[in-house]
């Protein structure tokens, strides 16, 4: 964090204040700020981009730790990936022209192996 005085006179104490460095906001008056915390899947923050790229949300649940955001599979939110992308299951039935290929069939397009 950082801290200034913008007002410097005799009868002006108490009055600096602490910020903590983007993209964190909290900011303190006449005390450092107890905590910063870092989102890292906010923008800018180390797994934001990272997760995005990969079609996936970032989830960041302690904020106070860095390195220790995820990247969540859209529609699998169990499977996650430890700073970095998740090894998302690919349900190959959801590709229409694969579930076309059964419906042609007679039959049901279901991908029990889904990996």
């Amino acid at each position: 964090q950082r801290c200034a005085d913008a007002a410097t006179g005799l009868d002006e104490t108490g009055d600096w204040v602490c910020e903590c460095y983007a993209p964190s906001t909290e900011t303190a008056v006449g005390a450092a700020v107890h905590m910063c915390t870092h989102d890292e899947c906010a923008a800018g923050g180390a797994g934001a981009g990272v997760c995005e790229a990969a079609g996936q949300r970032c989830e960041d649940a302690h904020q106070l730790t860095q390195g220790n955001w995820e990247c969540v599979c859209a529609l699998a939110p169990a499977v996650r990936g430890a700073a970095g992308p998740a090894a998302c299951p690919v349900d190959e039935c959801a590709d229409a022209a694969n579930a076309l290929v059964c419906q042609r069939a007679g039959q049901a397009c279901v991908d029990d192996g889904a990996t």
